[in-house]
């Protein structure tokens, strides 16, 4: 069977939908079947990946100017080029064609639920109508959450039997890193105190303010003796004030040294589909201090302490409690790094295969 996939994920700098695509390829080339997996991308897509060089995988690189046009017209002509018998698609988009059934991943729909992308009603209303659209069109629609499944049945009107949830898996990269890695992350990004680390971006549902003013709440010896690290956050002039670095991006290889030299990883979103980073710290012995609120508390269990997203002054408390309860960081390691386990990029990828050919086989 020849499966197409929609790759452009796969970038220099990828999101956690493109390092999910890529461990689902990974697991593709370690267990090959009889499948061949055209791979589409366009100019910015990185396939120079060398587990993609063999006969199992078929790259397409097809220039991209209007991605309306590319999503809607040229991508079609070359799946149907290509002979391709089902599409597999890691976000809502994906070419509906006539007897080529499509499977399109959602992970969250966060920009219908929460201002201020709420409140951008004529964009929004093309979002919702274009997500029901090509929801009834696929043959499933995979989502990472149970939390993620009750959204998209209730604010788009997807069956549930429509509906898979499959929960992402961390890349096995992500383990607890030497003192020498450590130590050399440290030097990179300028940490010459005990840190604690957000990995995010600056999106208002990541809720970095909040964080922000929770650590300046801190009593003075903790702010004098920790350094708060906001991975992900661009460099800018904005000065936050003392002790707060802003890393800007992070590569791969850095991120797991950098999850295991900190004190304690927090997490302050008002919104996840499934919190991929909560589980990297875990995965990495990084005691974890993440938000209550959405899928977060599905996926991280009693393996996390947690808090209102909405009140600084429950995190700052919740943040100096912790700090100052060793006993209690330790236990979290431990709890966390088994609960990370639990998350297996092999279960993940055997997972949307086995729907992969359920699709096939309808």
């Amino acid at each position: 069977m020849i499966i197409g996939i929609d790759s452009r994920e796969l970038t220099h700098t990828m999101t956690g939908t493109g390092r999910t695509l890529l461990n689902l390829l990974e697991y593709i080339s370690k267990n090959p079947d009889q499948n061949t997996y055209h791979l589409f991308g366009n100019q910015k897509t990185n396939l120079n990946f060398s587990f993609l060089n063999n006969k199992t995988f078929v790259k397409n690189i097809i220039p991209e100017k209007f991605t309306f046009l590319w999503d809607h017209y040229t991508l079609k002509q070359h799946v149907k080029a290509a002979g391709v018998e089902l599409f597999f698609s890691p976000y809502y988009k994906a070419p509906f064609i006539k007897n080529i059934p499509a499977v399109i991943v959602i992970f969250d729909i966060f920009y219908l639920k929460i201002k201020p992308y709420s409140r951008r009603y004529c964009r929004n209303i093309y979002y919702k109508i274009k997500l029901k659209y090509n929801c009834r069109k696929a043959y499933k629609v995979i989502t990472g959450s149970e939390f993620s499944k009750k959204d998209l049945v209730e604010y788009l009107n997807i069956p549930k039997d429509k509906i898979t949830v499959i929960p992402l898996s961390i890349d096995s990269r992500y383990t607890p890193a030497s003192r020498e890695a450590v130590n050399a992350v440290r030097k990179k990004y300028s940490l010459d105190k005990k840190y604690l680390l957000c990995v995010g971006n600056s999106s208002p549902h990541k809720n970095i303010n909040l964080l922000i003013e929770a650590f300046k709440g801190l009593p003075e010896n903790i702010r004098r003796d920790y350094q708060l690290v906001l991975a992900g956050i661009k460099k800018s002039n904005t000065d936050y004030g003392p002790g707060i670095i802003t890393a800007g991006f992070i590569s791969d290889s850095d991120l797991p040294a950098l999850y295991s030299g900190a004190e304690l990883f927090v997490f302050p979103s008002l919104y996840e589909g499934f919190g991929l980073p909560v589980l990297e710290a875990m995965a990495c012995q990084c005691p974890v201090l993440t938000s209550s609120s959405s899928s977060l508390p599905e996926i991280a269990g009693a393996a996390a302490e947690y808090f209102n997203p909405n009140y600084a002054n429950e995190l700052k408390n919740k943040i100096q409690a912790l700090l100052n309860n060793p006993a209690l960081m330790n236990r979290l390691k431990q709890k966390g790094f088994e609960r990370a386990k639990l998350f297996s990029s092999d279960k993940m990828s055997k997972d949307i295969l086995n729907i992969l050919k359920s699709a096939k086989e309808k």
